[in-house]
């Protein structure tokens, strides 16, 4: 237990210098500590193995926190801790120590058959054989969760117990300084109108209780498989990604450092990554309140990341002498075409029809599920009978949580008119018809059950969800539904 808790330690300390190096304050050192040297972690295991480098843990670990010190000592921007700061780390390795000792005493682990293959990924990394993976490994279960879990080899372990109730823990005081923080006032005196303190740490308080009484968020948080660290990595690209674009007090630095090794960590989680992370920097990409350079900065990461990830999986089917398919071509060439729009995104035109192109981005996506539905629309009918029972008849094991989540998301589309939100609206709705897609790009309609893929994946959205509503219920853009805006306006004229 000790020596479980002197490594999740390390990467705490390792996310901790790695976002303070780069100009992060307050809370927000505590709170993305843990996430952020998870990040980095991942990225840096990434790098290792394709540039067919030694991955045992020690070698991984010790290159984490060596580049995050190295980083804090070369940093023009970094600023000592102050005493609040100082007691916001104490009370987080506390908490981190809790979940440590909770794990190994309550036994509260899930695992699934594909928890076996992730482990078996994570045995061959801590042994540096991670070339004998087979394509199974390397294209379906990929790097994220093996790196994480192959730290439980330092001490003997098969598994690291402590890293998914973590990683949940960090995501819930990732949120929690998300949320005060970008709904903080800008000025000093609150404007008339600006919700006060109370009721925004009232809502904070709310939204983190929409999710630790979510059942199957309640479940990943002991999973023994990618999903949930999916949507940490999502929602903090999504969320540094607003504060970026909408608050210029924010540390720039840091959240561009936290997007880059979020995307990073991101694409060799999942398979879908490549699409998830575009639909996820769209927005800051097209957005005029960020410098160009930032920009540029984010889609170089993605696409130089997409390419070395992909240019991986290709050589692998090129080694076991199969043909190389189109799911392992087609991510090469969005990285590539990243690379190329780059200079794209000087053109002015661009940001000025953010809102056309996000709106036209979305339309393709639906356009493309009619355009597979036409073609074989058994797909599409078994994938929506199927989330149906899943999500409201109760056999994925969500009760009503994601039901009403959904609806309380309609609800904000319907009402609320902040354009700031749609740096968390639009990766959001726009997953809705790619995880429709997707079932056409594995060849078969999604199941009825719990342990049903999209039943699964849903989970990357739903911290995202959380998030999105409870921005919006401190927005003082609201409106009435358009039929009682019209009796309103005969009542006053009449």
């Amino acid at each position: 237990m000790i020596y479980e808790f002197l490594v999740v330690s390390v990467v705490f300390v390792a996310g901790v210098f790695f976002v303070a190096a780069l100009g992060m304050r307050g809370l927000g050192i505590a709170a993305l500590g843990f996430l952020v040297g998870s990040f980095v972690l991942v990225a840096v295991g990434f790098l290792l193995v394709v540039c067919g480098l030694p991955t045992n843990p020690v070698w991984m670990l010790a290159s984490t926190l060596f580049l995050s010190l190295a980083l804090w000592f070369g940093s023009p921007i970094r600023v000592k801790p102050t005493q609040k700061e100082w007691i916001y780390l104490a009370c987080a390795f506390s908490g981190l120590a809790l979940i440590v000792f909770a794990a190994h005493e309550l036994n509260l682990v899930k695992y699934h058959i594909d928890s076996f293959r992730y482990l078996l990924g994570a045995w061959l990394l801590a042994n540096d054989n991670y070339d004998l993976a087979n394509l199974n490994l390397v294209t379906k279960r990929n790097l994220a969760v093996p790196i994480l879990q192959s730290l439980g080899r330092l001490y003997d372990d098969g598994y690291v117990r402590t890293i998914s109730p973590a990683l949940s823990a960090s995501l819930l005081l990732a949120l929690w300084w998300y949320h005060s923080t970008g709904t903080q006032p800008a000025q000093s005196n609150r404007p008339q109108g600006t919700p006060s303190q109370t009721y925004r740490y009232a809502v904070g308080v709310a939204m983190l209780l929409l999710l630790v009484s979510n059942n199957r968020y309640v479940f990943h948080s002991f999973y023994v498989n990618g999903h949930l660290f999916f949507g940490i990595c999502f929602v903090a690209i999504t969320a540094s990604s607003w504060l970026l674009a909408t608050r210029p007090n924010m540390p720039g630095p840091a959240l561009l450092g936290l997007i880059a090794a979020a995307i990073m960590a991101l694409t060799v989680t999942r398979p879908e990554a490549p699409l998830a992370i575009m639909l996820a920097i769209a927005p800051l990409l097209l957005s005029d309140m960020v410098t160009l350079r930032s920009r540029a900065l984010v889609l170089g990461v993605y696409g130089a990341s997409t390419i070395v990830w992909s240019s991986f999986v290709i050589m692998a089917f090129v080694k076991a002498g199969a043909q190389v398919p189109a799911f392992a071509i087609g991510p090469l060439v969005l990285g590539i075409a990243a690379l190329v729009a780059i200079p794209v995104l000087a053109w002015s035109k661009l940001t000025g029809h953010r809102r056309q192109l996000l709106i036209a981005g979305e339309a393709l996506l639906w356009l493309a599920l009619a355009g597979a539905a036409i073609l074989n629309p058994q797909i599409l009918v078994e994938s929506l009978a199927a989330t149906y029972e899943n999500v409201v008849g109760g056999a994925g094991a969500w009760g009503a949580s994601l039901a009403f989540l959904a609806a309380l998301v309609l609800l904000v589309l319907i009402l609320c008119g902040d354009d700031t939100l749609v740096y968390l609206q639009f990766p959001l709705t726009a997953f809705i018809p790619l995880f429709l897609l997707l079932a056409y790009f594995r060849g078969g309609g999604y199941r009825v059950g719990d342990g049903d893929s999209l039943n699964r994946m849903l989970i990357q959205v739903v911290p995202l969800a959380a998030l999105y509503i409870a921005v919006a219920a401190t927005s003082r853009c609201w409106r009435a539904p358009a039929f009682l805006a019209r009796r309103t306006r005969l009542k006053n004229h009449s």
